[in-house]
């Protein structure tokens, strides 16, 4: 048989990991993020008969794979990735369309810099405290930006009508509103608008209505998601 020996430094203690009866071993108790020295002895039938120690090799464990996932952010537009932490990583690099975006320490990345209505593809990985023990990219994520979801105020006029206002959306070309009797159901389209305001003046008196929201892209696919619903009761 052969018996391995490991040691965190070329010149440190060299203690005993394992032993094998064929011509190879797997160290399965090494840790992403460091880097091991092995030294082997062939064994005899008497430990009398054991050989010197082999040559000392090294070897660094390099991190994990992250496992990526991509969403559009409802309230911005913008691809939000996420993944679960991967041990000894010091950090993970960002790739987006094939080319290093940033670093982060987070699991999580934000792409505020991604365009309206644009297809990206993103990828990630794992940095180690060394160059050498970085891991491998991750398996490519795609997502389509879009544009942020209108924030929904309103009040009622002294003619007792609600005004709906909201602020501008880089990339909105109108504003669809959409009304309801029910807080949860039943929405219909009532108006669409260029400006930031609307006036609704088909209410009934003393009626409670329920409002949101959609600002629409030259691009319907980079439309935004329905705002926060607004309610207000006319007089």
């Amino acid at each position: 048989k052969y018996t391995v020996y490991r040691a965190t430094a070329q010149n440190g203690t060299y203690k005993k990991l394992g032993t094998s009866k064929t011509l190879s071993y797997t160290d399965s108790k090494a840790k992403a993020g460091n880097t091991y020295y092995y030294k082997v002895i062939a064994n005899g039938s008497k430990s009398t008969y054991d050989s010197g120690y082999s040559n000392i090799v090294s070897c660094g464990v390099i991190c994990g794979t992250p496992s990526v996932s991509v969403k559009v952010d409802a309230n911005t537009g913008k691809p939000t990735l996420s993944w679960k932490k991967v041990d000894a990583a010091t950090g993970y690099a960002i790739y987006r369309d094939g080319e290093l975006l940033t670093t982060v320490t987070a699991v999580t990345y934000a792409d505020t810099s991604a365009a309206i209505d644009t297809q990206y593809s993103y990828a990630v990985q794992a940095l180690g405290k060394t160059e050498d023990l970085n891991g491998s990219l991750s398996k490519a994520v795609s997502a389509t930006s879009g544009i942020a979801t209108p924030k929904l105020t309103g009040k009622v006029n002294a003619e007792g009508q609600p005004i709906l206002t909201w602020d501008a959306v880089e990339g909105a070309v109108k504003y669809e509103i959409y009304r309801s009797t029910k807080s949860s159901k039943s929405y219909k389209l009532v108006a669409t608008v260029e400006e930031l305001t609307y006036t609704d003046e088909t209410v009934s008196a003393g009626k409670t209505y329920y409002y949101k929201v959609k600002a629409i892209a030259s691009n319907s696919a980079a439309n935004s998601a329905y705002s926060s619903v607004k309610s207000m009761k006319s007089k």
